[in-house]
């Protein structure tokens, strides 16, 4: 009996080992922390506002005008935020571009041994 409950005690813990792992996995990292950027962002910029706002830009000239104007106008911690997002966003997109060839490569090694 006392051997069965030490048993399931490991198996919680490597359970909860393997979670961890998951969760503080540095692509996932990234991920959570430009949900954080954006969901902070929201507090400062009315995306409302800028979708009415931007409803009236047309081409892709004006839409680059828009939206330098707009950042540069803006409150120096949206800016921060904006920036950071970006940042963000391409080096998780770099992570999941190169864990995705990583996972293609090794199956394809698979298929051809």
């Amino acid at each position: 009996m006392n051997n069965q409950i030490s048993h399931k005690k490991i198996m919680r813990n490597i359970y909860g080992i393997f979670i961890l792992q998951k969760i503080i996995n540095p692509t996932a990292f990234k991920l959570y922390v430009a949900m954080t950027f954006a969901w902070v962002g929201t507090l400062y910029v009315s995306l409302g506002n800028v979708f009415a706002n931007m409803q009236s830009v047309s081409g892709a000239s004006a839409l680059y005008k828009y939206s330098l104007s707009s950042f540069a106008n803006t409150e120096f911690i949206v800016q921060i935020l904006s920036i950071g997002m970006i940042a963000i966003s391409v080096w998780f997109v770099k992570d999941v571009l190169k864990n995705n060839l990583l996972v293609q490569s090794f199956s394809h090694k698979q298929h051809v041994a």
